[in-house]
């Protein structure tokens, strides 16, 4: 898979430099995929999905901060 999208996107969150190293994918869940994504120095799970899914991962993203 090419994650230069996936990097991009970690890059301008952060505003850190982040390059895959290695990706792992992680089971769980049957709605989307899931990866631990590995740089030199850091690792972040991502879940993928359709981008008509957003509202879905706006919400997820809601409860988490609510929990946080």
């Amino acid at each position: 898979m090419n994650w230069q999208e996936i990097e991009n996107q970690i890059e301008q969150a952060t505003q850190l430099p982040f390059k895959v190293k290695s990706a792992q994918s992680k089971s769980g869940g049957s709605i989307n995929s899931a990866y631990k994504l590995q740089s030199d120095e850091i690792s972040y799970f991502v879940k993928l999905n359709r981008g008509a899914l957003l509202p879905m991962f706006e919400a997820e993203l809601e409860g988490l901060e609510e929990m946080a």
